[in-house]
């Protein structure tokens, strides 16, 4: 008779090597967006920004694979090509550095002078498709960088170039080592298409912030609106309130006030002894309508401010 096994719960919870990978990703990423986002400050526009996000990955890739190359070459005994690479370095480098001290425009022109210069004389020397590069760089100066003058000759400069290195400089270079053709030519279309995909990125990024805004502004004119609305609305009561107090203040000085002088001008009369008691005793019975009037009036008053402050009440009544 076979007995069963217990079978082991399900572990469901990752266990620390899983963990540990995970915290070091994390680490990684962070650290990496730290890089892209080198030098940027609340202070620039989206357009500043974007165009130093972009010249960052750029550079930390050029950074990353020219180093890989000076070793490369500089292990096989090609110096000349170790040092050109060493350049290339250096320049994205620096294009980091100046946008971390915020001198965005040198770092631009440092990286365009040296690249191209560098592109252009491997390209001579070895026709290793480096002046492909120059389209490239182009194509940055052009979507990219701010366009002064002086890039703009640069621009110009780079595709007179890339003309003449593509027509006559198999006449005078040497065949590049290797298959360093076609791998700079493999590392052309990864830099191609993580410009355009990063700067697509960007700007939907952009745009799906111009849209939160633009609901946050319809929102406020919303708001606005509703504002004014009631605005109105109180403009209006307040007029009525006006209106409603001068009622009020004719009602009192044409109801009340006669009444109440001609009550005072009886009695400071007969305190003056002006009228005899007999005569104030005839002017009794008008003083008294007049006193009912007023009281009437006080009375008709009282009921129509307590309408006008708390509204008229119907009390239906069945006949």
């Amino acid at each position: 008779m076979a007995r069963s096994c217990p079978s082991s719960p399900l572990n469901l919870e990752p266990n620390n090597a899983q963990t540990a990978v995970f915290k070091k990703y994390i680490h990684t990423r962070q650290r990496l967006n730290n890089f892209i986002n080198t030098g940027l400050t609340t202070e620039l526009t989206f357009e500043e920004t974007r165009r130093v996000r972009i010249l960052n990955v750029m550079a930390i890739l050029g950074l990353i694979i020219s180093t890989t190359f000076v070793i490369i070459h500089f292990l096989n005994g090609r110096t000349t090509l170790g040092i050109l690479n060493v350049v290339t370095m250096i320049s994205t480098a620096t294009l980091l550095i100046t946008n971390y001290k915020h001198h965005y425009y040198l770092g631009q022109w440092v990286i365009s002078i040296a690249l191209s210069s560098v592109f252009t004389i491997t390209s001579l020397l070895y026709h290793d498709g480096m002046e492909f590069y120059l389209l490239l760089i182009t194509a940055v100066i052009v979507t990219i960088m701010k366009r002064t003058w002086f890039l703009r000759a640069l621009s110009v400069i780079n595709c007179i170039v890339f003309l003449f290195l593509i027509k006559r400089a198999g006449e005078f270079y040497t065949p590049a080592p290797g298959n360093i053709y076609f791998i700079n030519l493999l590392l052309l279309v990864m830099f191609y298409f993580v410009f355009f995909r990063y700067s697509g990125k960007i700007n939907r990024m952009y745009l799906a912030n111009i849209e939160e805004r633009n609901d946050q502004l319809q929102q406020q004119q919303t708001r606005l609106t509703e504002q004014t609305q009631e605005l109105e609305i109180s403009n209006r009561k307040l007029a009525v309130l006006n209106s409603t107090k001068e009622k009020l203040f004719s009602i009192l000085a044409h109801d009340v006030r006669s009444p109440i002088a001609g009550l005072k001008g009886s009695l400071d009369l007969l305190n003056e002894k002006a009228l005899s008691r007999e005569t104030f005793t005839e002017l009794s019975h008008e003083l008294s309508s007049q006193l009912n009037q007023l009281q009437d009036s006080l009375d008709n008053l009282l009921k129509w401010s307590n309408r006008q402050m708390t509204g008229m009440e119907l009390q239906p009544q069945k006949y």
